[in-house]
């Protein structure tokens, strides 16, 4: 129950935080859309996912689910550094390696779904 109420504070203050950094930017002048800086918390929700799902009982279930929350952290991670280096945040990052990274990470968090999928769909049958 700590650890629990411990990440979901995390979670509210990184939100916080991401609004926060918003704002700032905006008056800076930075062009910054709010749904990409709240892509922070998703990072952070995708990993909260995915230690939940270790403890699924169905092992196909547990392995595929677990694999497709990390690929989804792994790509809103690749997208936060992404999207520091276009707010210019973080100006020396290599724009087109981490967009590549993002695209790789987002294209094995949908392959995963779909193999899966009917899986799921036979378990309910």
């Amino acid at each position: 129950v700590y650890k629990r109420q411990t990440f979901t504070l995390l979670l509210f203050l990184s939100l916080h935080l991401a609004l926060l950094f918003a704002l700032y930017f905006q008056i800076l002048g930075f062009s910054c859309e709010s749904p990409q800086v709240l892509r922070l918390g998703n990072s952070a929700d995708a990993l909260e996912s995915a230690k939940r799902a270790v403890h699924l009982s169905d092992v196909v279930l547990r392995f595929c689910i677990t694999v497709s929350h990390l690929n989804r952290a792994l790509y809103f991670a690749c997208d936060n550094v992404l999207w520091a280096g276009k707010s210019g945040l973080a100006p020396r990052v290599d724009q087109e390696k981490w967009a590549q990274r993002s695209f790789r990470f987002d294209i094995l968090f949908t392959l995963q779904d779909l193999l899966y999928s009917p899986y799921r769909v036979a378990c309910l049958l």
